[in-house]
């Protein structure tokens, strides 16, 4: 596999209203609005020549494998429909053209280090993890087995069946035919998304090469792709935003084929990092140049789904690592003080607790005098007593005898 390092860059103006394409809610089909674009880099077409090797990118690892290796990891979803499995769904979608409809997932899933909660299956061999409605779902933020101008509703044997559960999600795109393409057969592949963040791609059927389908009037795509939306100018009156892919894996068309699998697997990022040492570790134990920003108390290198608001509150100036070292620093620093100090302490407090007991019985005295009938009075005098004993006694201070009297109870 070949690693592309490539940016995309889509500009659109937020409020057009023309649509092409479509999802679906439980409120129903609604269209997207179409995407106004401005401006656009050429995406650099991946690679013809490829083989299924492992391979490390900076936020994800790829392997792939052939053959007998790869049957464990296909998940047959129609046969588990037949048998009646209620965790697979024969979706909707079958009847559909070019459209998205968004589940909420069974479990959060970590991509690129975001999570999500929702996912969007597409008619078109591709899953949306955007939050934004637009047209250009298939040109970023998307997981795509398999992208191309496929169309289920044109047959009766095609399907996308859909497993649902808190261990694994997974998309079958079942017998669908691209209708470039129509001749050449039924296309079945799935992905599947884990709760760790792993992704696999599978594929059962691939009648045509992929570096031969015709991307006239769909893009062909394979691999996962990340964005971030900016809001930059103000124009005419009208808001314009910009849409910046930051990073795709981009897998060779040449890698797909029959019997294969393809696991891609996440490492750590930026955005990963929870605290302000796991980011100074995902620093330097990674390519990423992350930095902490502690308005926002998140690790970001600047480029992920949080960046406008990362630019908004001055992060990318006021990101730092060394606030990260300096706290190590100046805790060991207070720690080793308190060692040297805690003497002079300890000490200050004895006296202070000295001074009380010494003002506590003065006033304890002041009130058995004042009041002789009282417990504390009745205590005085039975002292009184002893110790006049004492002084006329010739033993020892430790072998005298006590004996209470009879007092007579006054009023007070």
């Amino acid at each position: 596999m070949v690693k592309s390092t490539f940016t995309a860059v889509f500009l659109w103006c937020v409020w057009a209203t023309s649509a092409y394409l479509a999802y679906e809610t439980d409120q129903g089909i609604h269209e997207y609005p179409k995407a106004n674009v401005l401006e656009r880099k050429t995406r650099q077409q991946p690679p013809e020549n490829g083989t299924v090797v492992e391979d490390d990118h900076d936020y994800y690892t790829t392997k792939g494998l052939t053959g007998q290796d790869s049957l464990q990891y296909w998940f047959d979803l129609s046969k588990l429909y037949q048998q009646g499995d209620t965790n697979v769904e024969y979706s909707s979608l079958v009847n559909r053209s070019r459209t998205v409809r968004f589940i909420q997932l069974p479990f959060e899933f970590p991509y690129y280090g975001h999570i999500l909660q929702y996912i969007g299956v597409a008619t078109n061999g591709f899953l949306n993890t955007g939050t934004l409605i637009h047209s250009l779902l298939h040109e970023f933020q998307y997981v795509a087995p398999l992208l191309a101008n496929f169309e289920p509703s044109i047959t009766n044997t095609s399907a996308i069946f859909i497993y649902n559960s808190t261990e694994r999600y997974t998309v079958q795109w079942h017998e669908v035919l691209n209708v470039d393409h129509g001749s050449a057969g039924p296309f079945t592949f799935q992905v599947s998304l884990f709760p760790n963040g792993e992704i696999h791609f599978v594929y059962d059927k691939v009648p045509l090469p992929l570096a031969q389908l015709n991307t006239t009037n769909h893009p062909v795509r394979v691999g996962i792709s990340d964005a971030f939306f900016e809001v930059y100018l103000e124009l005419n009156g009208l808001l314009y935003g910009r849409i910046e892919e930051y990073h795709t894996v981009e897998i060779p068309f040449s890698s797909v084929d029959d019997n294969v699998a393809i696991i891609i697997t996440p490492l750590k990022n930026c955005i990963s990092a929870q605290t302000c040492l796991e980011c100074s570790e995902v620093s330097k134990t990674t390519s990423f140049d992350c930095g902490w920003c502690p308005v926002l108390m998140r690790c970001s290198d600047g480029l992920d789904r949080h960046r406008q608001e990362w630019i908004n509150r001055d992060c990318h100036e006021e990101a730092d690592l060394s606030a990260c070292i300096s706290t190590t620093v100046s805790t060991t620093s207070a720690s080793f003080t308190s060692g040297q100090i805690g003497g002079v302490t300890v000490g200050i407090i004895v006296l202070i607790l000295l001074l009380l007991a010494v003002i506590a019985v003065a006033l304890i005295f002041v009130y058995g005098y004042k009041r002789p009938s009282s417990r504390v009075g009745v205590f005085m005098i039975e002292n009184r007593n002893v110790l006049s004993r004492i002084k006329s006694s010739s033993k020892s201070s430790t072998s005298y005898d006590v004996k209470k009297e009879a007092l007579v109870e006054e009023d007070v």
